[in-house]
């Protein structure tokens, strides 16, 4: 119990972080963020969703949704490699941080 309201913390965190607080609180997971940073690291939608075994429509989904709470494209097509805007850029090391702040809540 003590673990979910320290991701929770956690989380909002980084929502303040994002100055996005003077709109409603965003639903916002460490399972979508950590799919974000695989985006970004396989440059790929297709790769990406199959890596979390979903299809192509859920991993569409996922990102939109994504893109409405950061309030940026976060990818750019390029042929078929997905390119990160310059937000994208900026929020991943903080996107790192994160999870690795999450994983360690987790280690013993």
């Amino acid at each position: 119990m003590i673990l979910l309201y320290v991701t929770d913390f956690v989380l909002r965190c980084l929502i303040l972080e994002l100055e996005i607080l003077d709109t409603p609180q965003p639903d916002l997971s460490l399972e979508e963020l950590r799919f974000l940073v695989t985006v970004a690291k396989t440059k790929s939608l297709t790769t990406a969703a199959s890596q979390y075994g979903i299809s192509m429509g859920a991993a569409s989904r996922r990102l939109s949704h994504l893109r409405e709470v950061f309030d940026d494209e976060l990818f750019i097509r390029s042929g078929v490699t997905m390119l990160p805007t310059m937000r994208m850029r900026r929020l991943l090391p903080r996107v790192l941080d994160l999870l690795a702040a999450g994983g360690a809540l987790l280690s013993r």
